[in-house]
């Protein structure tokens, strides 16, 4: 019997070169074969949007006060000066507030019905909710389970307006900053969208939710703020209105309106029946005309 070190020796160079080969062809095979049969990539669908039934929309409050805040003033290291301030900016505050009392009290409304176009402008329909019928916990978050009967309901909430001035910025800012929730009442509690919006003051282009005013709604002192009580209620109507044109605009990117009933085609009603010898008679021979037949009838005679 030969020997293993025999048989290595009868392999030969020749059967060692091919022998170390044989592993290199292999992976080319495999690489060749994997290359043919290489699987395309599949396309992914994106998942449909669910669809929202008819939006029930909570009348908006209007804020509680207008506020101004400066503080642009330099109080690092002037403890008196900050006070001063500060009991100046609640001066500031109220004397705002009155000068705007009538226009404060209507942006309750004039964001309710902002909102509502911007969603039936995108194919949502919405009605608004009886304010008695909205209960509220002691977080002012309305109880959506208490809602029975709506399909979906959206309540949006002033956190603060006014106008504000910083550290950075001499100027007085417009300042609006809501807050948005919407829930199913059957949902569990959990809400389907929740959002913070702010417009103005603080406002970065580069931040989600965050819209900045119009430059030309900027005051360089209190005084020309309460001089162009105008221009500060356009401000704050700029505001109303691009956070509705937001609020919109990411509810539909998340969501799907329902599809509108089909329209119901009117017939033609029929013509009416051709009238009788006796109804196409012009009035005066028809009174006639009756007169003859009744006594046609009496003497029993068919008329013909």
């Amino acid at each position: 019997m030969t020997s293993l070190l025999g048989r290595r020796a009868q392999i030969g160079p020749r059967n060692l070169a091919l022998s170390a080969a044989f592993p290199v062809l292999l992976a080319a095979f495999l690489a060749a074969g994997c290359a043919r049969h290489r699987a395309e990539p599949v396309a992914v669908e994106p998942a449909p949007l669910p669809v929202l039934g008819t939006i029930t929309l909570v009348p908006v409050e209007p804020p509680a006060n207008l506020f101004t805040d400066n503080r642009s003033a330099p109080v690092v290291g002037w403890l008196w000066v900050g006070l001063a301030n500060s009991v100046l900016d609640k001066n500031k505050s109220a004397d705002f507030d009155a000068l705007h009392a009538d226009y404060r009290q209507q942006l309750g409304e004039k964001l309710t019905q902002a909102v509502r176009r911007e969603l039936e402008a995108r194919g949502f329909p919405v009605r608004l909710a009886m304010r008695e019928d909205v209960k509220r916990n002691k977080d002012n978050i309305v109880k959506f389970r208490k809602l029975v009967g709506h399909e979906v309901v959206l309540d949006i909430q002033y956190d603060e307006v006014g106008m504000y001035s910083s550290r950075l910025n001499i100027n007085y800012l417009p300042l609006m900053h809501t807050t948005v929730y919407m829930a199913r009442p059957d949902g569990g509690g959990e809400f389907l969208y929740e959002y913070n919006y702010l417009y103005g003051a603080h406002a970065s282009k580069t931040q989600d939710g965050y819209i900045v005013a119009d430059p030309r709604f900027a005051f360089d002192s209190f005084e020309s703020l309460m001089n162009q009580p105008e221009l500060a209620r356009g401000s704050l109507d700029d505001g109303i209105e691009k956070i509705a044109r937001n609020l919109g605009d990411d509810i539909a990117a998340q969501f799907k309106p329902p599809p509108r009933p089909e329209r119901q085609v009117r017939t033609a009603s029929p013509p009416p029946a051709a009238a009788t010898a006796i109804e196409a008679t012009p009035q005066p021979a028809k009174a006639a005309a009756v007169a003859r037949v009744k006594k046609a009838a009496a003497r029993g005679v068919v008329a013909r």
